[in-house]
């Protein structure tokens, strides 16, 4: 990794610290949209995995996979939307009631877990990549941070560090960000892949995982964001082929 991109990211570590994954227990707690009905939400701890959750959130991604498979345009109006807005509220009924042959009952409504399961079954599915060689100057980054911060402004303030955090690591990592995702949930592989991670890009969280980190959700925002940093650097990419 160069000095220069080491550099780039620097800023990113100011909002997006080692801090941000400090109060875990509140990601994803929405209170104003989470079922509180639904058993598999008390089984899901933003600040540690076990045996339940981690077999909850296994259960969120086989649906993921196929609701991306059989859905793609519905999965990415959802992820298109801004989190915690009308659109994506909508976006999810239209899952549920159009890909009703996936079966969803055993998953957590836990916003930020659905997004990223599905995100991730998208990744899997698709041939939207990055572009070959893609590298994310300092100009872009601070384009791509601005706009993400306002696109997430509706998630609660925890979420929206961790967000930061997730978007730091997609962008500096992207290919160590998709071997996350190549792993089985639960697995040391998948640990391994996540220490990696921090290793490879430590100015957006410091060079460790933090221990009080729950995989799941790690993982569910890490998809989200490496679903957005796609998106964001096929556009330019686009753009700069066709001389815009």
């Amino acid at each position: 990794m160069s000095k220069q991109i080491c550099w780039i990211f620097a800023v990113a570590a100011l909002a997006a610290s080692s801090s941000a994954f400090a109060q875990a227990r509140d990601w994803g707690r929405d209170t104003r949209q989470v079922d509180p009905t639904n058993k598999n939400n008390s089984q899901m701890d933003p600040a540690k995995d076990t045996p339940a959750s981690t077999r909850v959130y296994t259960q969120m991604l086989d649906y993921g996979t196929c609701v991306s498979g059989m859905g793609k345009n519905l999965v990415t109006k959802v992820l298109d939307a801004q989190p915690h807005s009308s659109g994506e509220r909508q976006g999810f009924n239209d899952l549920r009631t159009r890909m009703s042959s996936c079966r969803s009952s055993q998953n957590s409504n836990i916003l930020s877990l659905q997004r990223g399961s599905i995100a991730e079954g998208l990744y899997h599915k698709t041939e939207n990549r990055l572009p070959v060689g893609w590298q994310m100057s300092q100009q872009g980054y601070d384009k791509f941070a601005a706009e993400e911060t306002s696109f997430n402004s509706l998630r609660k303030d925890n979420d929206q560090q961790m967000i930061k955090a997730t978007n730091c690591l997609a962008a500096l990592a992207p290919i160590q960000a998709g071997h996350v995702l190549a792993t089985k949930h639960g697995s040391d592989e998948e640990s391994a892949a996540m220490d990696d991670l921090f290793r490879i890009a430590p100015s957006c969280a410091g060079p460790t995982r933090p221990a009080n980190l729950s995989r799941s959700f790690l993982r569910a925002f890490l998809a989200d964001s490496l679903y957005r940093v796609t998106v964001w650097a096929n556009k330019r990419a686009d753009g700069a082929a066709a001389g815009n």
